[in-house]
Parts: C-alpha cells; structure tokens; sequence
C-alpha cells in the first residue's frame, strides 16, 4: 500500500477524503456533461437518442464484460497486485478480443430487428472500445488498490473533458448519432497512455501459468455472468422499450432517465470506487468492517437522497427553461426517478461489501434478479400504457429492489437489520420532508415571472427544508459529517 490503510486511522475519513475528492472531479465533469447534454438536446432527435440508446443497451452489454471482470480480483487480491498484474492482463487481452468478435458477428442480426443500419455501426463502434480499455480498467484498478484517489480524480476529471468535448465537435459536425458513440474509443485510448504514465508499471501482458489460471478462471465464471446482468440493469429497459414502443417513447424515456442517471452516476462511481478497496483492507478486522459498512450506507444515502430529490424540485422548471420546451414530456420520468432512487444508493454499498469479501455468487445472484426485475417491470409498463406505465412500473421496481439488496447485504455483517433500516430510511424520509417543502411552495406562492427564478426559488426551499429536517431527524449522522470533513481539512493542512 502506498498510503496507510483504513484500518489505522478513520474509516470516515478515509471515504471522506476519497469520496470527496472523486465527487468534486466527478461533479465538474457532471456539469460539462450537462452542457453537453444541452447541446445534443438541442441539434440531436428523439430518434438519434432512441438509436443510441438501443446500440448502448447491447454494446454495453460486452463493454461490462470487459477484462472478464480481472480487475476486481485484482482489487480483491490487491496485496498481490504487481506479482498478478502481467498473467491477467494476458488474459485480459484474449477476453476482449473475443468479444470484439462476437460484437461483429452479432451486429447485422441486431440491426436487423430494430430495423436500423445505423445500430449496426454504432455497435462496431462500442465493441471497438472494448479492447481499447483493456489497459486502463487494470491499472485503474492499481490505483484504487494503493487509495490514489487524488489520481483517480484528476484522470477522471481529463476522461470526462475529452468525452464531452468530442461528442460536442461531433454534434455540431453533423455526426448525428455517432457523436454519442466514438468517445467511447477516444477516452480508452486516452487513458491507457495516462496510466501508463502516471503508475510506471511493466504493462506488458504475459501468459499465465496454470497455478493462476484455473483459480482466477473459476472466479470469473461467477464474475462474468454478474457484469452481463449488471449491463441489464443500466440498460435493458432500453432494449424492452425498444422492442415494444416507438422510438419517440424510447427517446424520451432514455433522456429523462439520463438527468437522473448522470447525476446519480456522478456519486456512486465515487462511492463505489472509495467504498470496495478500503472494506477489502478491512477483511480481517469484522467489527471495523461492519462500522464501515453502516458508515458507508449512511454516506451513500444521504448525498444520494438529497441530490434525487434535489432534481425532483427543480426538474419541471429547469428542463422547460434550458430546452425551451422541447423534452416537457420527460419531465415527470425525471422526476418519478429521481424520487424512486433508492436502489442505486443501497446497492453501490452491498455489493462493494460483498465484492470486498470475494462474495462473487452472492453479487452475481443479486445483479440477476435485478436485470429480470428491471426488463419485467418495463416490459409490464410498456405492455400496459406507454411512457409513464412504464416510468411507475421501473420506479416501483427500484424500491423494491433496495429493499432485497438491505435484507440480502444483512445478513452478511453483523449489525441489526432495523440499524441498517435506519441508515436508508431516515435520509429518505428527510428527502421527501424536504421536497413537499418545495412543491408545496411552488403550488402556494405567487410564480415567478420567469422558469430560471422559479427553479432557484424551489432549489433553495428545498435545501433549506432539508438541511434543517437532517439537524433535527439525524442530528449524529451530521456531526459525524461534520467531523470527517474537518477531520481531512486538518489532515491536509
């Protein structure tokens, strides 16, 4: 380890420090990302988003699959990182390669059933990306392994400057589609020259010898079948909506899921990537271990919850002001998102338990019922009604699934069920204090004359009513965020 292990000073301060550091880098890049977003609303179409959504709904499918999932052993096994680094690597590359081909073998058939050339060769392109990231998902993993997370951020913050500004070039350029896919490439390409420079390491793939093959083998055949379900639950709704409704519904489902979506994706990322390796160093310390774990749910719940229903408040006068009206149809899945998000915040802390502890079944049966759940739900929705069906079905579904995962992920550590309950629970229902605040508002006084003011009026009701509902509710739970914040201003000073 390059830095000292969470198990010798606070664990709140570690995830602090990293979560904070990766969020900051993440929210900047969230932002570009928003203007991004901006313009491609703007000079792309329902269509165009419709088409992406179904190609990255597949490719993404082989993109999660990258690496065979090798570099969460080697987060897993991070002390025996430079001694695995070459034979898995060398494995690595043959995985990816495999599945380019199978991208290229299955594409005509998919084009075909969605009746577009142009899902064929954005497919070609996502697949391209894959060996492409071959590199940098292992040494990605170098560094979380050593707590690097001040690298993590700057590499993420270049990443996200590089994906924005391209899919921008590309729009204006008249690349349609397209500008959402080659990124994909351009940003693997990117970063497997930053980390080749930034760690040093011999990055050169080797052959594995069979003492280290039949063991990393076994474990990626429970890992694997967990990234393919993974890949369902981001993006298998599209593919259902897309087979069952028209590409408009699928396009503006796919829009106002991504306002939540990026947001969200912002956070647990940084979460995620702070959470798995710091409760890996703590395999062999079980009552630290369960502290972190309850520590790191109440972490992810409450920014989570906040920033959701956040979006909730602010989403109808928001998107009608920057896009002029043109995406008003995708206001409510925005908003009916962003107030079922309770999934995505309970689950980025199970599974970095459960992967902290090599638990690759469990993950693997969890992510399985949640990429069946997710395409059910939205194949009922669709069946049923149309966008919103659909938009209450998926967001029925995500509370329900938080709840599994809570059960599931209990009985793993030893802490009370109703404690963990607790740490979900009680952000929650500050959250939604907070935004009948806002809507009640909104609905009581007179509107302002114009969409921007009328956002900042519900923004700030909705932050003030929250804050003071977290002080009076959860009054620890803020000290102790308090504590960790102060605790790693001093430690940098």
């Amino acid at each position: 380890m390059t830095q000292t292990e969470p198990s010798q000073r606070s664990y709140s301060e570690t995830a602090t420090r990293g979560a904070t550091m990766l969020f900051s880098t993440n929210l900047a890049a969230k932002l570009l990302g928003i203007g991004t977003l901006y313009v491609t609303g703007l000079m792309l179409s329902a269509e165009d988003f419709a088409l992406f959504a179904i190609a990255v709904a597949w490719g993404e499918i082989f993109g999660f699959v990258t690496n065979g999932g090798l570099h969460k052993i080697l987060i897993y096994r991070g002390k025996a990182f430079r001694h695995l680094y070459g034979p898995l690597c060398g494995l690595s590359f043959i995985i990816n390669i495999g599945l380019l081909a199978i991208v290229l073998a299955i594409a005509p058939a998919i084009g075909r059933v969605y009746e577009s050339d142009d899902v064929i060769w954005l497919l070609i392109i996502i697949g391209v990306s894959v060996p492409a990231e071959t590199i940098p998902r292992l040494l990605r993993a170098e560094l979380a392994v050593g707590l690097r997370f001040g690298e993590l951020s700057v590499l993420n913050g270049y990443s996200a400057l590089i994906r924005n500004i391209s899919i921008i070039l590309l729009a204006v350029f008249g690349f349609g589609p397209y500008s959402l896919a080659w990124p994909f490439v351009l940003v693997g390409v990117f970063e497997w020259m930053f980390l080749l420079r930034r760690t040093r390491i011999d990055w050169r793939p080797t052959l594995p010898k069979l003492r280290i093959f039949w063991p990393t083998m076994h474990q990626c055949a429970w890992i694997i079948p967990g990234l393919v379900a993974m890949s369902l639950v981001g993006n298998g709704a599209y593919m259902v909506i897309g087979a069952l409704e028209d590409k408009t519904t699928i396009g503006l489902y796919f829009f106002g899921f991504q306002l939540t979506l990026g947001v969200f994706t912002i956070v647990s990322q940084s979460l995620y990537a702070v959470f798995t390796p710091s409760l890996a160093t703590l395999q062999k310390l079980p009552e630290q271990r369960d502290r972190a774990f309850i520590q790191s749910m109440e972490m992810s719940t409450f920014v989570m919850f906040f920033l959701g229903f956040a979006i909730a408040a602010v989403a109808e006068p928001t998107i009608g002001f920057v896009w002029s009206g043109k995406w008003d149809d995708a206001v409510p899945v925005a908003e009916v998102m962003a107030i079922t998000a309770t999934r995505p915040a309970v689950t980025i802390v199970v599974r970095a338990m459960l992967e902290s502890r090599g638990l690759w079944r469990v993950t693997t049966a969890l992510s399985c019922w949640d990429a069946i759940g997710i395409m059910a739900t939205a194949a009922i929705g669709a069946t049923v009604g149309g966008l919103m069906e659909i938009t209450y079905a998926i967001g029925a579904y995500s509370i329900l699934s938080a709840i599994v995962y809570l059960v599931i992920g209990g009985r793993y550590v030893s802490v009370p069920l109703h404690r963990i309950l607790a740490a979900v629970y009680w952000p929650y229902l500050i959250g939604i204090i907070g935004l009948a605040a806002a809507w009640g508002a909104a609905a009581s006084l007179p509107a302002p004359d114009h969409a921007f003011f009328s956002a900042v009026m519900n923004g700030t009701i909705y932050t003030a009513c929250f804050g003071l509902a977290a002080i009076i509710l959860r009054r620890r739970l803020c000290l102790n965020a308090i504590g960790a914040v102060r605790g790693m201003l001093r430690r940098r000073r």
